[in-house]
């Protein structure tokens, strides 16, 4: 692995791809968009309600952006999850070369992290990333401090978490955004952790970022395990629930159901809201997939 300094066969601000060309990563606190050019284009942190960090989605131009992306040229890409985890795998294909980006947070007790890991998968290719946040919605300025192994892009607004950026390849900085230039061998990888900013830098390693990405595997898996449902549809229920539950927060669960609804059987259940005479209720996946041992009946509205 070496960095490099070559021009980058394509532009430097994509267009923003449409909402249907993302795939979802999250950690039941906050969530991220990618998509297909290996770009996060939407993110607010640390959780849901909080202003946005990176919207080029919505303002290409001043929303903020993290690109991740191989110098490559006629790509052909893809987007897949690994199988029941929610761990977002972009694939770029050429006669050139193939190469994928992991994306996923940690979802496991400790730090918050968005963690993206870039990999060369056949023949040697040369990776680009930038990393460029606009804190409150492109309200704030913000300040760039250079440190051994990482960046941290500090918000003029003192209610805005400073940010870190490690990185296993140089990082160089210009006026207030993080850039990165490297070739990676087959079989090689180069990895950036994203996470709020502390007073000391962390003592990151390849091998911490191998052993994150294996704990969130095996949280996915577990939980997915929880499912009873063995039907045809098996992987689109199992797929389904897991996007349901990266749109669930760990912090705030859902309240109980309000007064005057009525009990139906979970084989009732449609796994949808119903709204008939009080207030939304979601229905749970466990109610109508057979999630959790044993099966608690679902809410419905009394009309």
């Amino acid at each position: 692995m070496k960095a490099v300094r070559k021009q980058s066969r394509v532009p430097k601000q994509l267009p923003p791809e449409p909402i249907e060309n993302h795939g979802v990563v999250g950690d039941l606190k906050t969530v991220a968009l990618v998509d297909l050019n290996g770009t996060i284009d939407f993110m607010c942190w640390p959780r849901f309600e909080s202003p946005s960090m990176f919207a080029s989605l919505l303002d290409a131009e001043r929303g903020g952006t993290f690109e991740l992306a191989p110098d490559l040229e006629n790509i052909r890409r893809r987007q897949m999850y690994l199988p029941d985890t929610n761990v977002l795998l972009t694939r770029f294909l050429s006669a050139a070369g193939v190469a994928e980006i992991s994306d996923f947070m940690t979802v496991t007790e400790g730090k918050q992290q968005l963690i993206r890991r870039v990999k060369a998968i056949r023949n040697p290719i040369g990776f680009r990333m930038r990393c460029a946040p606009a804190f409150d919605y492109g309200r704030s300025r913000h300040t760039l401090h250079a440190e051994k192994h990482s960046v941290v892009f500090t918000p003029a607004a003192k209610s805005l978490p400073a940010m870190r950026l490690w990185s296993t390849v140089p990082l160089k900085v210009t006026s207030a955004t993080a850039t990165a230039a490297f070739e990676l061998k087959a079989d090689e990888s180069a990895a950036f952790v994203l996470e709020e900013a502390t007073d000391h830098e962390p003592n990151f390693s390849a091998d911490y970022v191998a052993s994150t990405f294996k704990a969130t595997l095996n949280y996915w898996h577990d939980w997915v395990a929880l499912s009873q449902y063995r039907g045809r549809w098996r992987d689109s229920v199992n797929r389904s629930s897991l996007v349901l539950k990266l749109l669930t927060s760990q912090e705030h669960p859902s309240p109980p159901p309000p007064s005057g609804c009525r009990r139906v059987p979970a084989e009732a259940a449609t796994g949808t809201t119903v709204t008939r005479g009080c207030a939304m209720q979601p229905l749970r996946p466990m109610h109508s997939c057979g999630w959790g041992t044993p099966a608690k009946p679902a809410h419905s509205c009394a009309g």
